[in-house]
């Protein structure tokens, strides 16, 4: 084996390549006074150029693998002018030389190019595959003014006339090449053969009886395996009557390897991205073999997550009893001619507990109304006779939670909360306005009233379902509300134009969660045992946002009011 396919030698002596003892006029007059012409000796070339100091060499094996097989002189005067020569072996009946001088001597001129391009088109069509790869990666194009996809270009042009030139191959030659490459099979067939007939023989069969075993041994193992990583390993087992030595080779389509036997067992370790087929050959002392296939598929197993959700806990948080404080709590997930609200039913009983642990609010002065228990009616009647039988004017203070289904006129001027029989189409007959609700709670004067609304206006559900009829399936983004009291607060799930989510790992409504979450005391920022509305406003905003991200959504909670107002102390 040569050792080198092929090498480059730079020899550029005397400091600036340009500065050539020949000029490019009297390289051109030296060629057309036959000076310089084909055929001519590349060593004497050499000479005539002005030697080492204006040309740079570089050596070149050609593609039918003759070691040394070119040279190409560049004699580097300008960028746009240069000119190449190409020099040719003409004998190989010496021994190669590393020396650029030995080469030259046994080389001759073969071609002369001006141009940069055609130059590196032919030496494409002749340079084996080691310069082919130099030229593509390593040449200084700007010295031979060529741009990158000239070089490429140059490059498919010199496949083209290759492939052509190998198609125009006489039948002749094709019949003899193929004879050739059938002679090889048949050798290497046979070589195998023999190979094996050499190992067979080396080793010392056990012979249960005294004449030979013609029984191929049996292979057990599953023909279609299913695993669930691209790394496995497959259990086989090889059973023989007529031998105790049993050979167990696994064949794929790139290679074949011998796997260890041990009482008859196997193990194959394997690697492949994709589904693959490997055959399995079990060869026993007398030569006889057996073959099965064995189908792999990759199915790989996609671990998910574990999320860990911290429960909700409201008596982490204790707040003394309070007479003045009043709470109405309202959740519906269940509706009678509507998506469900996920989870919103749970909201509303959770949060019944901290309206008594966190906000000390009597169970006497708390009004839960869930699913069917909210219809219409009922709410209406509760907002109508329950909240004025229980505010006192300019003492209490009021507490409202929502959770379940919100949804605006179709000009979005108006504002409503579905009860449990709502009808989408029906809003102002069937549906709680909030513009209604917020008149008649100013009417009964309580010292103040705070309000969480765990929903949303945009038309679609926690799991991201239509609310409307399919005569109008579009989503409304209602216009802003009218003019808020000013001893209101109101908490909002989202902004108008976006979904108010649920949460499945904690099974409350993302907004639900992180409210009650934060009622606990994590919304206390600076630990001083009070919670304000901005800080209660920060904390949830942070954490609902990152999860709403998380399920692919957007969802920010809204405050309007007084952000330093005390919330509540513990």
């Amino acid at each position: 084996m040569r050792k080198y396919l092929f090498y480059l030698l730079f020899f550029l002596l005397l400091g600036n390549p340009a500065l050539s003892k020949m000029s490019l006029d009297q390289q051109r007059s030296l060629i057309n006074s036959n000076a310089i012409n084909i055929n001519l000796n590349c060593s004497n070339l050499l000479n005539r150029l002005g030697g080492f100091q204006g040309a740079i060499t570089y050596s070149i094996g050609d593609a039918k693998k003759e070691n040394h097989s070119y040279v190409l002189l560049h004699t580097h005067v300008k960028k746009e002018n240069n000119i190449y020569y190409l020099c040719k072996q003409n004998r190989y009946d010496y021994a190669s030389s590393e020396s650029i001088d030995d080469q030259l001597k046994d080389q001759n001129l073969h071609k002369i190019f001006y141009d940069s391009y055609e130059m590196v088109k032919y030496v494409f069509t002749v340079a084996d595959e080691d310069f082919t790869r130099y030229m593509m990666s390593k040449f200084y194009l700007s010295d031979y003014n060529l741009e990158r996809n000239q070089l490429i270009i140059a490059f498919t042009e010199a496949q083209a006339e290759i492939i052509g030139e190998q198609n125009q191959m006489s039948d002749k030659e094709k019949k003899a090449l193929e004879k050739k490459e059938k002679r090889e099979k048949i050798r290497e067939e046979q070589e195998r053969k023999e190979a094996e007939e050499k190992r067979l023989a080396k080793s010392k069969p056990t012979k249960s009886t005294g004449t030979s075993d013609t029984t191929p041994p049996k292979i057990k193992i599953a023909s279609t395996i299913t695993v669930n990583d691209a790394k496995y390993s497959l259990q086989g087992e090889v059973t023989d009557k007529g031998s105790k030595k049993i050979y167990v080779n696994v064949k794929d389509e790139y290679s074949q390897n011998s796997v260890k036997v041990v009482n008859g067992k196997f193990t194959i370790h394997r690697f492949s991205p994709d589904d693959e087929e490997i055959q399995i050959i079990a060869t026993d002392s007398w030569g006889n073999k057996s073959e099965k296939t064995v189908k792999v598929k990759i199915k790989r197993k996609v671990v998910q997550p574990t999320i860990v959700v911290e429960k909700l806990d409201p008596t982490k948080v204790k707040s003394r009893k309070l007479s003045n404080k009043v709470a109405l709590i309202i959740g519906v997930q269940n509706y009678s001619s509507a998506p469900k609200a996920t989870f919103a039913a749970s909201d509303a009983k959770w949060f019944y507990e901290y309206a008594k642990n966190v906000f000390g609010v009597s169970e006497n002065n708390i009004k839960k109304l869930v699913n069917k228990d909210a219809s219409f009616i009922q709410t209406q009647k509760v907002i109508s006779k329950w909240l004025p039988s229980k505010i006192k004017a300019n003492q209490t203070e009021l507490i409202v939670f929502f959770a379940g289904h919100g949804l605006s006129t179709p000009d979005g001027k108006e504002l409503y909360l579905l009860v449990h029989d709502s009808d989408t189409d029906l809003l102002s007959r069937t549906a709680i306005s909030r513009s209604e609700l917020f008149n008649d709670i100013v009417k009964l004067k309580p010292k103040s009233v705070t309000l969480f609304f765990d929903t949303c206006y945009s038309g679609s559900s926690r799991d991201d379902e239509n609310l409307l009829v399919a005569a109008r399936p579009i989503r409304i983004l209602p216009s802003e509300v009218s003019n808020r009291p000013d001893n209101f607060t109101i908490f909002s799930a989202a902004k108008n134009e976006q979904i108010s989510s649920g949460f499945k790992e904690a099974r409350h409504g993302i907004f639900s969660y992180y409210l009650m979450k934060g009622l606990e005391g994590k919304a206390d920022t600076n630990k001083d045992k009070q919670i304000t509305n901005g800080e209660l406003h920060v904390y949830m905003d942070k954490h609902v946002s990152q999860k709403a991200l998380e399920l692919g959504r957007k969802q920010n909670p809204d405050l309007a009011g007084d952000h330093k107002q005390i919330l509540t102390r513990y």
